[in-house]
């Protein structure tokens, strides 16, 4: 017999020793020979690599448990798994972690420390956040590969980064080109367009301040500049206005632009204006792109900060080529840049209202008009407002690679799940843009190309090869300072980590898959992040795709759908819920993250309010049952935190009980070793329950979708198994009917030793716990399923099944009229069915059935449709065309008189309930009275008269409703008790 603390034992099953556990799975699962794994094909998957930002939260462990189902049920198939954990070095998001880290705690800027004093603290920030990171994935229970953790900024990847970046520049697939860049002047860097967020704000927005706090900026206002005609003619006005939201930029404006079919201003085109700012002359062009209808009609080009901009000013410059050179607006920081005279260095967001001052006091300014709506570029990583920048960058040309793989999407060679991922996915190849892989950051992988000091440029995969291809001295030739975008080495994985590439096939096992990896499961926001990229960055580098299947998952929200966010209080770090915290800790937790010192207080005001008592200890089991319970390939997954794992601890606890009565009736004297099985019903029919489970498992885990695995499992062990096919055997084991009890045994061990082995996907600490520590079950490592659903019969398994559902309904329809009427289980009644489509045959077959379950007796089925007055006793059967007359008057005069007794003590709650519904109307119309018959009311008598006239309403209905249920018990009681004196005379 199991121990009673079974169920606190496996909760506390992340204690045992992960040295054990890991040496364990290389033996069985790594160890290179097909005897020791089993004779099926390698299974490949990496875990999305989380950055060194920071511990894991909630929407890491739902990857990492979904992926562990999948890893564990690729296992039960004898497949040879290889799901290898890792870690991003997350250029940006690191090395903005360890900014702010250094304010925080030091009260130092990055700027104020040399580059290698900044890298070094990097280098312990990433080594502190990759121990804490391992170790919630190993307390979460996932059967990673530890002996083999990969990490994006070693030498390995070093090699293979650089190797990448020569191979696809002398492919003429990476290329040098002067372009407009989002650039964030908090990170101080080029960011990528996935990078930049489309806000819409309105009179204001809050961004980050240069002290690192924040700051609230207006917006939402055009500024109208004029600009003087140049050579002005009689009758003409005097200068041309344009509304705009960027006055401080005026001094770099290059042009304005008009839409050539404006006949407002068709004299203009083609002459010239004075920028009122920088004193020179500018002209007029003309611009498809020019929204006539929007503020005056004159759009003012500033060709370096604006792409749409640069490029009507490119096409004006094909035509003119004396138009003039290009001047930034803002330096690095987002100060105004040295062409700005006497507005140098000047913050972007104070400038505005001294240039404003500064243009009205030459008469350059005709005053301000309010937007509607404003849509802002906002940078994800830090929160500040994006500058465009002219630069000199490094891009990727994505245009044939996504070409490519979208050929391949479309001829069905790359299969996506669910759906929106693949619309997500081919809007991303459909509309390729040149990939910017240039960072102006001191965390990341140098970009590897070298320049002399002629200022020519050598791409090599390192500085002695540099100098081999250009003869010059390698103390004469300088390295890019610019690092590359994380997601360059991120879309590197599949075949560095799989294939250790650029070592292509140098394992001939690897050789034998077409693919890198046999599936690539994440986060739906992360499609074109990364999946996209690997496609076409592996696609680049090798011909062909690195995987052909992707899994898609949702993003995690609470339980009013929001956002997971620490400040708004609703983030739950994943070890919370597996090892139990105090709200001390979790505010301690919020202390020291990064979080402003404006948002702390309200995170902590919400965690306290909603964790008052701080989270219980639920263990990684309970934490994976979380995570899986919702659909996890919804776009968002809303998950109610704590009743869920409420729920998931109950269901542990579920399952020992359930394993406690299989080893109690396994153990039974009544069990006979070698007996013959006899099925009956309910045996035959919890089989092919079984069966069909298996079947709904091992589709849907072949296709991802562990959501809808875990729920066929659960439901077959909590409904089939527990609520109805226990229940309904049980009665076999108390009659000591020996030959039944020997069959039930059976087919018992039958369904838990396998439904146990399938739930072991989902939650492996409980499930292999009962498995390991039970005589009566074996712990097989691989199920046979095309050996368990051989003999399988769908459609007489759903007829079964079907039957078995209706008997299941007329129990509870049973079960309703007992609670109703105040019948106790305990005591037996009959029925009779009236139904047209039911014959004799069902009673037979289900009868048992329904008397183990409902405690009742089915005496006969009868075809008529009328079956007298509407009673009490009379009752439809939800689902069914069945009609379940209670026969109460038992021929028993035991059971009759318990019957009778219990209606009357029915009756009697039932008139007390009247007699509380008649004081609290009383109460309700006397309290509304004495407010009405005030002459004059406050707003508060007013409120609280509407109240009782509320409350009133519903207690009159509950009244009714009480009465009718009154009348039904007196009469019911009435006919069974004239029915005693007809038997008695």
């Amino acid at each position: 017999m199991l121990s009673k603390r079974i169920y606190i034992q496996s909760r506390r099953a992340s204690q045992f020793s992960w040295d054990e556990v890991r040496k364990h799975y290389k033996h069985k699962y790594h160890n290179g020979t097909s005897e020791k794994n089993g004779t099926g094909p390698p299974f490949r998957m990496v875990l999305p690599p989380p950055n060194v930002t920071g511990v894991l939260h909630i929407g890491h462990a739902l990857t990492a448990t979904i992926q562990d189902a999948v890893c564990r049920y690729q296992r039960l198939n004898n497949r040879h798994v290889e799901w290898v954990p890792g870690f991003d070095h997350a250029g940006i998001a690191t090395q903005t972690a360890v900014e702010k880290m250094l304010w925080k705690t030091k009260r130092i800027r990055r700027h104020e420390l040399g580059n290698d004093d900044f890298l070094e603290y990097c280098e312990q920030w990433k080594s502190i956040r990759e121990k804490e990171i391992s170790n919630q994935l190993r307390q979460l229970g996932t059967t990673l590969d530890w002996g083999n953790p990969f990490y994006t900024m070693n030498n390995k990847f070093k090699h293979a980064v650089n190797t990448a970046f020569v191979q696809l520049e002398r492919q003429g697939l990476i290329y040098r080109d002067k372009r407009i860049v989002n650039w964030c002047p908090a990170l101080r860097s080029t960011i990528s367009n996935e990078e930049v967020d489309l806000k819409p704000v309105g009179n204001s927005v809050t961004i980050p301040d240069v002290n690192g706090g924040q700051r609230t900026v207006k917006m939402g206002v055009l500024y109208k500049i004029r600009y003087k005609l140049v050579e002005r003619r009689k009758g003409e006005p005097e200068y041309l206005e344009v509304a705009t939201t960027r006055p401080e930029s005026v001094f770099a404006d290059a042009a304005l632009a008009v839409n050539p079919n404006d006949s407002r201003f068709s004299q203009f085109i083609g002459r010239f204006v004075k920028n009122p700012m920088s004193e020179k002359q500018i002209p007029v062009i003309t611009s498809g792109l020019v929204e006539p209808d929007f503020g005056t009609g004159v759009l003012k080009i500033t060709p370096a900060c604006s792409t749409v901009d640069y490029k009507i000013y490119s096409e004006a410059a094909e035509q003119d080529k004396k138009l003039m050179d290009l001047i930034p607006v803002t330096d690095e920081a987002g100060f105004l840049s040295e062409y700005a005279g006497q507005f140098k260095g000047i913050d972007r967001f104070k400038a505005k209202d001294k240039v404003i001052k500064y243009l009205n006091r030459i008469g350059a300014y005709g005053g301000e008009q309010s937007v509607e709506k404003t849509v802002l570029p906002i940078c994800s990583r830090s929160g500040d407002l994006c500058e465009g920048r002219l630069m000199d960058q490094w891009f990727l040309k994505t245009e044939d690679l996504s070409s490519e793989v979208l050929m391949r999407l479309e001829k069905g060679e790359l299969k996506i799940d669910p759906d929106y991922g693949e619309i997500a996915l081919e809007n991303w190849l459909q509309n390729p843009e040149p990939w910017c892989l240039s960072r102006q950051l001191l965390w990341g992988h140098r970009i590897p190309s070298f320049i002399d000091e002629n200022g020519k440029i050598t791409v090599a995969t390192s500085l002695e090869e540099a100098e081999k291809l250009t003869g010059i001295a390698k103390e004469d030739l300088i390295q890019d300072s610019d690092v590359l975008d994380t997601w360059f080495s991120s879309a590197l994985i599949p075949i560095v980590v799989a294939e250790d590439w650029p070592g292509l096939y140098s394992n001939g096992d690897k050789n034998q898959n077409p693919y890198a990896l046999n599936l690539m499961e994440t986060g739906h926001d992360i499609t074109g992040f990364w999946v996209a990229r690997m496609l076409i960055t592996c696609f680049g580098l090798t011909g062909r795709l690195p995987f052909n299947r992707i899994s898609l998952h949702g993003m995690i929200r609470d339980s009013e759908g929001q956002k997971m966010s620490k400040s708004k209080g609703n983030v739950i770090d994943p070890l919370f819920l597996i090892n139990g915290a105090k709200l001390k800790d979790m505010i301690k937790d919020l202390e020291n993250s990064n979080l402003p010192e404006e948002e702390l207080e309200l995170a902590i005001e919400l965690t306290s309010k909603q964790y008052p008592k701080g989270i219980a200890k639920y263990g990684p089991d309970v934490l994976r049952f979380v995570l899986l319970r919702r659909n996890v390939q919804a776009k968002d997954v809303p998950v109610d935190l704590i009743p869920l794992a409420e729920e998931g601890y109950k269901f542990g606890n579920k399952l020992s009980n359930m394993s406690k009565y299989v080893d109690m009736i396994c153990s039974s004297e009544l069990v006979h070793k070698n007996g013959d099985l006899n099925y009956q019903t309910e045996d035959k029919w919890i089989r092919s329950r079984l069966q069909k489970t298996v079947k709904t498992f091992q589709m849907n885990m072949e296709e991802c979708h562990t959501h809808t695995a875990f729920e066929a499992v659960f439901q077959f062990i909590l409904n089939d198994f527990c609520d109805t096919y226990l229940e309904s055997t049980k009665k076999a084991f108390w009659d000591k009917d020996q030959a039944r009890v020997s069959t039930i045994k059976s087919v018992m061990v039958e369904c838990v030793e396998l439904s146990l082995k399938l739930w072991s996907t989902f939650m492996p600490m409980i499930s292999n716990y009962i498995l390991d520590h039970s005589k009566f079950l074996t712990n097989r490592p691989v199920i046979e399923f095309d050996q368990i659903l051989k003999d399988f019969n769908e459609s007489e398994a759903n007829s079964l099944n079907y039957d078995l559902r209706t008997a299941q309904n007329i129990v509870s329809t049973v079960r309703a009229a007992r609670s109703r009427l105040g019948i106790s289980d305990r005591t037996p009644f009959a029925a009779s069915i009236i139904s047209k489509s039911l014959d004799g045959k069902f009673v037979e077959k289900y009868g048992r059935i329904v008397q183990n379950l409902g405690n009742v007796t089915i005496d006969r089925i009868q075809k008529e449709e009328e079956h007298g007055e509407e009673n009490i006793n009379v009752l439809p059967v939800s689902g069914t065309d069945l009609v379940l007359i209670l026969q109460l008057d038992s021929q028993d005069p035991e059971i009759s008189s318990k019957i009778h007794h219990q209606l009357k003590e029915k009756l009697i709650q039932s008139k007390k309930r009247l007699e509380t519904l008649d004081a609290l109307i009383k109460k309700y119309s006397n309290y509304a009275t004495v407010i009405q018959e005030k002459q004059s009311k406050t707003k508060g008598e007013e409120n609280q008269l509407r109240k009782h006239e509320r409350k009133l309403a519903q207690t009159e209905r509950n009244k009714q409703s009480q009465l009718a249920e009154f009348e039904k018990i007196s009469k019911l009681v009435e006919s069974l008790e004239k029915q005693k004196k007809e038997r008695a005379n």
